[in-house]
């Protein structure tokens, strides 16, 4: 948790997204490498929790003087993971906060991995989505946030 560095090396232990039942563990190990492409983006997230620890750096009451070190200490930005292995070959997170225990992240403060690769899919299947090329049963009834195609809710804007 101490490492503050644009390359991290992450060892998740996930549990319940492999599994039906939700009772194994599936382990993860990724590579993740801070993507310069979003450099702005990542700047603006640093700014904002900059701002958040002025604020509470500010405050008197117990919550922001316990937890304004964690606050300090945690690490939020948009990744790049170069390789999956783990449950990320099965479900991959667009976003994902760790540690998930909460007396770890009392203490160390979290760090928060965004990886926007991992919203392609969904953007090509939106892409895709073209009532005027289905029959025309369908387009009366079609619903704008409805993709009968994948059979989900989707948000088209």
């Amino acid at each position: 948790m101490n490492i503050r560095y644009p390359t991290q090396l992450v060892h998740d232990i996930e549990y319940g997204y492999g599994d039906p039942l939700r009772t194994k563990v599936t382990p993860e190990f990724s590579i993740r490498l801070m993507d310069e492409s979003y450099a702005a983006e990542n700047k603006t997230i640093s700014k904002i929790q900059d701002v958040m620890v002025e604020y509470f750096r500010k405050r008197n009451g117990p919550m922001a003087k316990d937890g304004i070190s964690a606050l300090q200490k945690s690490l939020a930005a948009i990744y790049y993971l170069p390789f999956q292995c783990g449950v990320n070959l099965y479900f991959r997170f667009s976003g994902q906060s760790i540690p998930n225990r909460s007396e770890v992240r009392h203490k160390e403060g979290v760090k928060i991995y965004f990886d926007p690769s991992a919203l392609q899919p969904e953007r090509s299947l939106l892409a895709s989505w073209q009532p005027e090329s289905w029959p025309a049963h369908q387009r009366r009834t079609a619903s704008p946030r409805w993709a009968p195609s994948c059979g989900m809710w989707r948000h088209m804007r």
